[in-house]
């Protein structure tokens, strides 16, 4: 298979994260998982017009949440920046850290600064 302006763009431009973004935002595809270290470099610098993008990288497990730095950027971007309910109930149920329950706080805090749907029991 030949290089895609996205293969292209993550070997020689990987520095330009918002041209990455930017390819995914309008449906480039990668042909393999991101490692962690792109992946968080992605989710941070992300904004709320990406939310469905990363969404659809991590449904698709080219963003994968087992490693705890791309977990937490997720959480950031998904409760801070993205304000993306979807995404939220995507990230939450990855509770394979010890210390994810600290992070509920901050996910109700987040939660109702976005008017997120609250369920009850």
């Amino acid at each position: 298979m030949g290089e895609t302006p996205l293969s292209v763009a993550l070997e020689t431009h990987l520095g330009n994260i918002q041209l990455i973004l930017l390819l995914l935002q309008y449906d480039a595809t990668p042909s393999e998982s991101f490692g962690d270290d792109i992946a968080v470099q992605l989710l941070n610098n992300a904004t709320a017009n990406h939310a469905k993008t990363m969404q659809k990288l991590i449904d698709g497990n080219f963003i994968d949440l087992t490693s705890e730095a791309t977990f937490l950027a997720a959480f950031d971007f998904a409760f801070k920046l993205a304000g993306s309910v979807e995404l939220a109930e995507r990230i939450l149920p990855y509770d394979i850290y010890p210390q994810i329950e600290h992070l509920f706080p901050e996910a109700a805090y987040y939660s109702a600064m976005a008017e997120y749907p609250v369920e009850t029991d």
